[in-house]
């Protein structure tokens, strides 16, 4: 039980910018790296609904893997339930979903891709 709970309630996700591609890594699931002239379109959402879950790791805290909905069909989402704020990235047929603890980090994130 104990476990569980701090499973529930811990984790964190970094998100780390360089010079010519970004690197999301979570706690409990897997490192990504995406290169910036990968991107064709960066949007800010301000109520994200993540879908369901087809592979990874949800809990009170994030939402890690691959999920679905209407609007994107599957792809990856690395976001923490408490902000529903987050920052779409599409590139090709890709979509990737992020953000930050809260509206402020996430809004930073988002100023840095669109200068990126």
């Amino acid at each position: 039980l104990v476990f569980v709970t701090v499973i529930m309630f811990t984790g964190d996700i970094q998100i780390e910018f360089g010079t010519t591609s970004f690197t999301v890594n979570a706690t409990y699931w897997e490192e990504m790296t995406i290169p910036y002239d990968a991107i064709d379109e960066v949007v800010l959402s301000e109520n994200f609904d993540p879908g369901m879950k087809v592979n990874g790791f949800n809990s009170a805290r994030m939402n890690l893997g691959v999920f679905e909905n209407e609007a994107f069909g599957r792809y990856t989402v690395y976001t923490y339930t408490g902000c529903k704020q987050a920052i779409i990235l599409k590139g090709g047929e890709d979509v990737l979903v992020i953000n930050g603890r809260d509206e402020a980090a996430t809004r930073a994130m988002f100023d840095i891709l669109v200068n990126k």
